[in-house]
């Protein structure tokens, strides 16, 4: 499966922040989508060295990265991540992510209430 390490790492060399190359990003992350459908465990192809992260973990932490972007490319980053956590290999992955998605909502949740009372504290006065 050298095609996923090599997708993900041409994802890796993007600049999410260049919007006229957004459709690569997207391709890339369907492409990904796909190929992480294979059956094989990701272990045997990892060639993450032993100090770095697993490559799971890269591309879920880059993944993240593109569910904050407000185009075509979250779509794609959320169905990716949907067929990568959802694998039987990863079970430990999915919980951590659930955490780190009720953590971003509960934050998100913060920010909003204190806009809100700023706003509404102004008016007041």
């Amino acid at each position: 499966m050298v095609d996923l390490e090599r997708t993900f790492y041409y994802l890796e060399q993007q600049n999410a922040t260049d919007f006229a190359t957004w459709e690569v990003r997207y391709v890339l992350l369907l492409w990904l989508s796909i190929i992480i459908l294979v059956p094989f465990d990701l272990k045997i192809i990892d060639s993450s060295a032993e100090n770095q992260q697993t490559l799971a973990a890269r591309m879920i932490n880059e993944a993240k990265n593109y569910l904050r972007d407000s185009g075509k490319s979250r779509e794609a980053a959320a169905l990716f991540l949907a067929k990568l956590l959802t694998r039987p290999d990863l079970d430990n992955d999915l919980v951590e992510f659930m955490k780190w998605a009720n953590q971003t909502l509960i934050d998100a949740t913060d920010h909003y209430m204190v806009n809100r009372i700023n706003t509404y504290s102004k008016v007041l006065i």
